[in-house]
């Protein structure tokens, strides 16, 4: 396999122009969770971790919370499991 430099951060790379976190940088959101993710910088942010984010309604629809951008957040899976519970 390749190896090369990211063309956007100091990072080695296998495959592609970009790392991951790069990429995601440049992409256009596509979905509610997409921007949500994208705002946060795909972090969470509880804990500031970039592993398995998922993107979680503060209040949620079910109890009437709105499908908007502000009442999204990013959490890892673990946060995100916590906060159903």
């Amino acid at each position: 396999m390749v190896r090369r430099k990211c063309l956007g951060c100091p990072a080695i790379i296998g495959r592609g122009s970009r790392c991951g976190r790069c990429a995601a940088a440049y992409r256009v959101p596509t979905s509610w969770a997409d921007a949500v993710k994208r705002r946060d910088g795909y972090r969470c942010v509880v804990c500031g971790s970039g592993d398995r984010v998922q993107a979680d309604h503060i209040v949620p629809r079910a109890r009437g919370g709105a499908h908007t951008v502000e009442n999204g957040r990013t959490l890892c899976h673990r946060h995100h499991l916590e906060a159903h519970r």
